[in-house]
């Protein structure tokens, strides 16, 4: 694996695992989960081509 992928990753599991900076809120911070599980999933699928 690159590097670039390999830390691309670790910042999407540790926006996964801590939602967007500054939020407290549980309902957001879920969107967030989504999001980066989205993001990942994306990333992931190109980074197998």
């Amino acid at each position: 694996m690159h590097k670039e992928e390999f830390a691309l990753k670790g910042a999407i599991s540790m926006l996964i695992k801590k939602g967007f900076p500054g939020d407290g809120n549980k309902f957001s911070s879920l969107i967030s989960q989504l999001y980066g599980l989205t993001l990942f999933k994306f990333v992931y699928r190109f980074s197998i081509v």
